[in-house]
């Protein structure tokens, strides 16, 4: 469980689980994706909210 939970929250399971309050639903197919191949960037908050937003750094 714990390493479902750690997966979830690092972005690391395809397609992404949904958080509804303290609890992740996950669909019975989901996957592993490795740290190279995940769809979340990595990095500090703001460059994440940014690129799920489609913002570059200077186009703010």
């Amino acid at each position: 469980m714990n390493t479902v939970r750690k997966w979830a929250r690092d972005g690391r399971l395809v397609p992404a689980p949904i958080k509804h309050g303290r609890s992740y639903y996950i669909v019975p197919d989901a996957r592993y994706s490795p740290v190279d191949k995940c769809p979340v960037p990595r990095g500090d908050l703001v460059a994440r909210i940014q690129a799920a937003r489609g913002l570059s750094h200077g186009n703010e």
